[in-house]
């Protein structure tokens, strides 16, 4: 029984684990192309 338990336990460990790798990739990611978005702003207003 106690095994189930750890074993459930270390399941929901990798899968939040992953998801939050992923997650934190794919705002990563947005962040860059916003940056990206406000500096060709930026520019444009210069010239």
């Amino acid at each position: 029984m106690n095994t189930e338990k750890y074993i459930e336990i270390a399941i929901f460990a990798v899968i939040t684990g992953l998801l939050s790798g992923t997650g934190s990739y794919f705002v990563n990611k947005k962040i860059e192309k916003l940056k990206q978005k406000r500096k060709k702003k930026k520019d444009k207003q210069l010239t």
